[in-house]
């Protein structure tokens, strides 16, 4: 499990496309780029296939116009050392030079209307977004106080010691500081509410970490390391802090956890079995010789027992749907602390708290598409430091959306037959189909997620028909659909 968990921080590297092209990659006649073609006969850069130091990123390719860069392009780039960006490249994916161990620096030609190189550091023309902090760059970083934005894997592989993240940044992409072997200490500002999936995983030589108060979220494998290699003793988390997900500090064996009383710290590092320690205020200290003053006079303190929660009820999900998370929502109990909510693959399996949520909802992230999850929520309230639980409500089933479906046609004769890849948790497809690209689709056949193909018979020879297909699958008796399939021409 644990060794599953580590694959995923590496495979996160690998993510799809988005530039709305199907087409299968193409090699140019160097043999060096790999590109994928457009409608309109534009192309983005796939991957980068040679073995060149400095690389000049070419603006045709085939006599094609190179637009865009996508995720992993130079994933096999570790000896790059500088990358040029000429003027046409309008569109760079998070995550394109994930893997350029060796980059020193970016240089961007001035005619660029959306990225520049600030010092050597990739960003987008405003200076708002760090989209690539060259790898192979030593010492210390103060990012810039025009940055808001942290980009997906920006940091990721920095041979940097110190980084100072200023007070004006409000997100930090998926990985964003990954395998930053070399970091010891950082302070997430106020600013961020979430500490995103991975940010800072494989941080082997981390030691402490100041999560400062505004911050809401911490993620799914936020500090993950393999088991053994982290050095991370000490992590502040404050009060402001409403969900720390499963696996945010996996393996960090030598942890400490800093926070308050009644705190969602303090309950996720008794869950996990992680040591915890208060953090005491002037004001705490004398809130409590008030407290044990009056536990002298009165030496009968409150027994939980008195309390009784009733059961959470109407626990349902919102209605909007989505491949990769589930909203969770239930009627408010007066009288409460918090909710804890759990979550299980199947309904009589093992069900884990997924969060600790103040409010009577929760967004569960980082989900599969088109699978079913099973939720049961149960109030609690705060007796003496210690919790007094309600009966949990019922256990309902929640589900996401399924992945959109990649179609093709193939012209036959007076037909078109009309093929797709199956689509994991779909209970079946719908196929629509216009004699305008932009025109009005009709719905022409509904099949099960059995069937992957299907023929459109007594069509016109020569006349243009366009199709496309979504899937649907059943959420509590609920037809929820998929996105479109891209448009599919017979022509």
């Amino acid at each position: 499990m644990k060794k599953l968990l580590f694959v995923i921080c590496m495979l996160s590297a690998f993510c799809l496309i988005s530039f709305n092209s199907y087409a299968e990659p193409v090699s140019d006649a160097s043999g060096k780029w790999e590109y994928v073609e457009f409608e309109n006969g534009s192309v983005a850069i796939h991957s980068y296939l040679g073995n060149d130091t400095k690389i000049l990123i070419p603006s045709k390719i085939d006599d094609k116009n190179v637009v865009a860069i996508e995720d992993g392009a130079f994933i096999s780039g570790a000896g790059i050392t500088q990358i040029t960006i000429p003027a046409e490249i309008i569109n760079i994916e998070e995550g394109a030079f994930f893997g350029c161990i060796s980059l020193e620096n970016f240089v961007v030609s001035s005619s660029n209307p959306n990225y520049i190189s600030s010092n050597g550091v990739l960003m987008d023309k405003s200076k708002t977004k760090i989209l690539c902090m060259p790898a192979n760059r030593i010492g210390t970083f103060t990012i810039p106080k025009t940055v808001k934005h942290i980009s997906t894997k920006a940091f990721a592989y920095s041979r940097l010691s110190q980084i100072n993240i200023s007070q004006q940044v409000n997100y930090i992409g998926d990985y964003a500081f990954m395998y930053c072997v070399n970091l010891r200490e950082i302070t997430v500002p106020s600013n961020v509410t979430e500490i995103n999936e991975g940010a800072f995983s494989c941080c082997y030589n981390l030691k402490n970490v100041t999560i400062s108060e505004g911050v809401k979220v911490i993620g799914e494998y936020a500090f993950l390391c393999e088991k053994g290699t982290s050095s991370l003793e000490k992590v502040f988390i404050p009060k402001s802090v409403e969900n720390i997900s499963e696996f945010a500090f996996e393996d960090c064996d030598k942890l400490v956890i800093n926070g308050e009383n009644a705190s969602v710290a303090k309950d996720y590092a008794e869950y996990k079995g992680i040591r915890f320690e208060v953090l005491k205020t002037d004001n705490e200290d004398t809130d409590k010789s008030t407290v044990d003053k009056d536990a002298t006079q009165n030496d009968k303190p409150a027994v939980s027992q008195n309390i009784k929660l009733k059961k959470v009820t109407n626990l349902k999900q919102k209605a909007s749907y989505s491949t990769n998370s589930i909203s969770v929502k239930w009627d408010a109990l007066t009288g409460t602390t918090g909710y804890e909510v759990y979550r299980a693959g199947r309904k009589n399996g093992k069900y884990v708290r997924v969060a600790t949520a103040k409010g009577s909802s929760f967004k569960n992230n980082k989900l599969k598409a088109g699978k079913t999850y099973y939720y049961k929520v149960r109030a609690y309230k705060l007796v003496n430091d210690k919790k007094v639980y309600g009966s949990f409500s019922n256990i309902v089933p929640m589900g996401t959306k399924t992945s959109k479906p990649i179609i093709k046609v193939k012209a036959l004769k007076n037909q078109a037959k009309i093929t797709w890849k199956k689509v994991s948790g779909a209970n079946g497809y719908e196929i629509y189909m216009s004699t305008k690209k932009s025109g009005k689709y009709k719905k022409i056949k509904t099949v099960t997620s059995k069937q992957t193909t299907f023929t459109k018979k007594k069509l016109i020879n020569g006349k243009k028909y366009y199709f496309k297909i979504r899937t649907y699958r059943k959420i509590n008796e609920k037809k929820i659909y998929s996105a479109w399939s891209k448009v599919a021409v017979k022509k």
